[in-house]
């Protein structure tokens, strides 16, 4: 394959606004299949509008806590965010160290296995890949399908607290239930399995929730971004060449998405070196280790989830109206809510595993069939590291990291392709690039 690439596009480099996408000097990006009425997702969603629209074919993305998959998700595309320093991240200061990784938005897994050889420097031909009926998928029901922070768990970005847990909303849950019985059917090993549990906590939680520093509870979801205001300043330094933008500037030009979501916010954060130095050290081997277990104890090969918690439209994300479930984990009571903040939509599903470094992928499964006809993506996860290792030291292996994410993504593609042919519906909607209402081009 030739790899003399030519870049088509580049804009919003720094002007962040979380699941918006839009920035005060560029306007906003509109969505490729609904136009105005859907965000094209963020921060990377002017990259995947114009996979979506067919002005690329691929488009380099950056993900800190979901900006490669939320706008393939919103977009209809297949959005890789592989297992950190997959791609090296060299000019990509970002906003977390352990957290920013370069991706990739594409309109098919095929498109995203060749360009992934080419860039790694190996033939995806050469990988071994399994049959469909030697898969083993995993669906557990939390953190994903019933969503909350434990009990005297640190929260700091007050999501759902046991028994209260949000659940993806119905169109979403309708989707996850046809894949998994689309797959079921195919003959791939559909496992209902939870994380272990130490006592009456599942260790998942406890991983990621509940890891006391001393007497004090700390999870990795705060203090990582320490380093931020030091890596946008190499940005503007080495990256933008722009001496006169400060880091005023920078903050000053990030718009609130809506009343739920302020992202500087995050760039403002009062945080501490201490503890990020735990995140690091104990946080990442503790999140790894329990990670693991599941994969390991019931041999699985991918662990499937919905993709988001809701459909991102304009409205519900300015005015923090986003429709989901909520179940009450004591009585089984299952309501249909509409208050979420766009914050809400990010944080389990994408953001609560980035300080592990593994491979995710979101998988478009076509329109939600309810009369919006929005699009709607399930996430495909893989193992933290090859299989039977132990602790972070692949992350650490250059050369291992060029071809530590080869299975992963072949095992994706035959889960996708059985899916599909299996049930028609789960297959991804092109945009229809012709004028008309609500349509990108109207």
């Amino acid at each position: 394959m030739a790899t003399d690439f030519k870049a088509v596009g580049f804009a919003h480099c720094v002007l962040i606004s979380g699941s918006s996408r839009n920035a005060k000097l560029s306007g906003t990006v509109q969505q490729a299949l609904k136009g105005r009425h859907l965000t094209s997702g963020g921060s990377s969603g002017g990259a995947a509008s114009a996979v979506a629209t067919f002005l690329a074919p691929v488009a380099v993305s950056e993900d800190t806590g979901g900006s490669t998959r939320s706008p393939a998700f919103s977009n209809g595309n297949f959005g890789y965010d592989p297992t950190r320093n997959h791609y090296p991240n060299a000019g990509n200061p970002g906003m977390a160290l352990i957290l920013d990784q370069l991706g990739l938005n594409a309109r098919s897994i095929e498109d995203i296995i060749a360009l992934d050889g080419v860039f790694c420097g190996y033939d995806p031909n050469t990988v071994k890949s399994k049959k469909i009926g030697e898969l083993r998928i995993g669906v557990p029901q939390y953190p994903y399908v019933e969503a909350y922070v434990p009990a005297g768990g640190d929260n700091p970005f007050n999501f759902s607290v046991y028994p209260k847990a949000y659940m993806p909303s119905r169109q979403i849950m309708k989707k996850y239930k046809a894949a998994k019985a689309a797959l079921h059917a195919s003959g791939a090993a559909v496992v209902e399995k939870e994380w272990p549990m130490e006592g009456d906590t599942n260790i998942l939680a406890k991983a990621f929730f509940l890891m006391k520093m001393g007497d004090e509870v700390v999870s990795p979801y705060w203090h990582v971004f320490h380093t931020y205001m030091g890596q946008v300043s190499q940005w503007i330094n080495d990256y933008l060449g722009a001496p006169g933008i400060t880091i005023s500037d920078v903050v000053a030009a990030a718009q609130p998405a809506g009343i739920g979501h302020d992202p500087a916010k995050i760039m403002q954060a009062n945080t501490s070196e201490e503890k990020l130095a735990f995140v690091i050290q104990e946080l990442r081997q503790a999140g790894v280790a329990a990670w693991n277990r599941l994969f390991d104890e019931e041999k699985l090969d991918l662990i499937l989830i919905p993709g988001f918690l809701h459909t991102a439209t304009f409205e519900c994300m300015a005015s923090s109206t986003c429709e989901h479930q909520v179940k009450n984990l004591i009585t089984g009571e299952v309501t249909t809510e509409a208050k979420f903040a766009s914050l809400d939509n990010l944080f389990m599903h994408s953001f609560s595993m980035k300080h592990m470094p593994l491979p995710k992928m979101m998988v478009p499964v076509g329109l939600d069939d309810e009369g919006k006809g929005n699009p709607v993506g399930l996430q495909f996860l893989g193992r933290a590291g090859p299989p039977k290792s132990q602790g972070l030291g692949y992350s650490y292996d250059s050369k291992l990291l060029k071809v530590v994410d080869a299975p992963f993504l072949k095992a994706v593609q035959v889960a996708v392709d059985a899916m599909v042919k299996q049930d028609p519906s789960l297959a991804r909607v092109e945009p229809q690039l012709v004028k008309g209402l609500e349509n990108l081009f109207q």
